[in-house]
């Protein structure tokens, strides 16, 4: 059964663009190619290792994950990652 409803019309970059409530926006020009945005991500990480048993695991994993985030953001030049808190739980 072939579907009856209408296609919406092709948008005209000469109709100006309407707020649901009926107001016309204003448009400025292009929208930028990219805008700068943040994010606050909580990570929750589960690490298991051999060590001495005398040894501070808690400083030593600190530390260890630092390194990680910081070789893996190499991969990603384009984001700033900052480490702004890792503490043991």
């Amino acid at each position: 059964m072939a579907d009856d409803k209408p296609e919406p019309p092709a948008k005209d970059a000469s109709v100006p663009t309407v707020q649901r409530n009926g107001e016309t926006l204003e448009v400025w020009g292009d929208a930028p190619e990219k805008m700068r945005k943040g994010i606050q991500l909580l990570v929750t990480l589960h690490i298991e290792g051999d060590a001495p048993p005398a040894a501070d695991f808690s400083k030593s994993t600190i530390e260890a994950v630092r390194d990680i985030i910081t070789a893996g953001s190499s991969k990603h030049p384009e984001l700033t990652v900052t480490i702004k808190h890792v503490a043991e739980k």
